[in-house]
């Protein structure tokens, strides 16, 4: 940015240094979104796995905690 200020205009960037450098940047933000966009999706998928496996657990433990609960009605009746 400060060599498009220089006072010298031979040592300002010229518009194909300025296209270079803006495409360069173009690049790096689609880059930067491609990522994030990848990401999320490996987030998304991740958290949805975590979701099933916690899902999971708690039914196993519902039906443990049945089981039980019906062993102490069995004894206490016995």
């Amino acid at each position: 940015m400060e060599r498009c200020w220089n006072s010298d205009p031979s040592k300002r960037p010229t518009i194909v240094d300025l296209e270079n450098i803006i495409s360069q940047w173009l690049i790096y933000v689609n880059e930067y979104y491609k990522l994030n966009d990848e990401n999320e999706e490996v987030i998304m998928e991740v958290s949805s796995n975590i979701n099933n496996h916690f899902r999971s657990d708690m039914y196993e433990f519902v039906e443990a905690n049945k089981a039980l609960v019906q062993g102490q009605i069995n004894t206490s009746i016995i």
